[in-house]
């Protein structure tokens, strides 16, 4: 897997919880996405300690293309949503995003864009 930069193979590695975000996760990525609910602070402060963590395993994280995703699935009269569009956009500018999507997996909203919007940015970044 360390050589998939170069051979030009790929991996897609999801990750729901911190045991991930670790020093050998970190030295092999070549993009990351980082999600979070549009209903929920408590997973959009985890995208900060998530990121955070990549960057302090290892400092190339800052220079792969990272793209930011608001879930809305569980938007509801029960959850509504919490996180303004404004408020995600300043953080998708604060981590440097590649790109910034809110999607819903129920109706199919821009599930498709995020990977290949993702799949584009690791292409031209692979050849800089």
């Amino acid at each position: 897997m360390e050589n998939s930069r170069y051979s030009g193979d790929s991996a897609l590695c999801i990750c729901g919880t911190p045991v991930c975000v670790c020093g050998q996760f970190s030295r092999w990525v070549d993009a990351v996405i980082l999600t979070f609910s549009l209903e929920n602070e408590v997973s959009f402060n985890t995208v900060y300690t998530y990121h955070s963590q990549m960057v302090q395993y290892c400092a190339a994280v800052r220079e792969c293309p990272l793209i930011l995703v608001g879930t809305q699935d569980t938007i509801s009269e029960v959850n509504p949503r919490l996180i303004a569009d404004a408020r995600a956009r300043l953080l998708a500018a604060e981590l440097k995003c590649s790109a910034y999507f809110e999607t819903c997996a129920t109706y199919g909203l821009n599930v498709e864009r995020v990977f290949h919007d993702g799949m584009s940015c690791l292409q031209r970044t692979m050849l800089c």
